[in-house]
């Protein structure tokens, strides 16, 4: 098991300072609000419990990193890899993610709340984890790929998901009312198992590609 560095404040400006990575670093609980870590690199650092609020992640490398409780309200992660990163509990109120990597993140019981809309514009998702409420209420998801993504009973209320990929994506029991598919490719997508069916009352379907490959036609 790799022992992390573990890193203050000073030491972290320091190293930003100098164009240095923080990759594999411990900065667990730090106060980093409102940092300048444009472009840095983070892959494996753990960020338990860290602020990172009002900071500036663009284009940075957070790929498997820890942010599990991290708070990031209005966090700029534009662009960001965030690949297999957790964030698990994390408080993503206003957090900024348009073009952001996603892929496999775990953002169960992330704090997504607070806002009315989420601005996750063409980011990639594929195998995101994000089962259970609070799920991702009027989000923007257009054209994100989402393909076999964890949505099981997620909250995706009045989510606009027009041109999104959600091949393979796990959907039984999501509560989609009012979301917004067209043109969204739902091949293969599980929308119900165990019981638990999602619900697509007023979601708008147009051109949508099923799950048994169909098209969907809006009448």
């Amino acid at each position: 098991m790799v022992r992390l560095r573990r890193l203050s404040v000073a030491q972290v400006k320091k190293i930003v300072k100098e164009g240095g990575s923080l990759a594999d670093a411990d900065l667990s609980g730090l106060n980093l609000r409102g940092l300048n870590l444009m472009q840095v690199d983070l892959a494996r650092a753990n960020l338990e419990g860290a602020d990172l609020s009002r900071a500036d992640l663009t284009w940075a490398n957070l790929s498997e990193a820890n942010l599990k409780r991290a708070v990031l309200v209005e966090t700029g992660l534009a662009e960001a890899q965030l690949v297999r990163a957790n964030l698990e509990g994390a408080k993503m109120t206003g957090t900024l993610l348009g073009g952001a990597n996603l892929k496999q993140a775990n953002l169960t019981e992330a704090d997504l709340s607070g806002q009315p809309e989420y601005l996750i514009r063409q980011a990639i998702a594929t195998g995101i984890n994000l089962s259970e409420p609070p799920g991702l209420y009027r989000t923007e998801l257009v054209a994100a790929n989402l393909e076999e993504a964890i949505l099981t009973r997620a909250n995706l209320e009045l989510v606009n998901l027009s041109h999104a990929n959600l091949t393979n994506a796990h959907l039984a029991g999501a509560k989609l009312k009012g979301a917004y598919l067209r043109n969204a490719t739902l091949r293969g997508a599980v929308l119900e198992e165990g019981g638990q069916v999602a619900d697509l009352e007023g979601a708008d379907l147009t051109d949508a590609i099923m799950p048994d490959g169909s098209l969907h036609l809006s009448i």
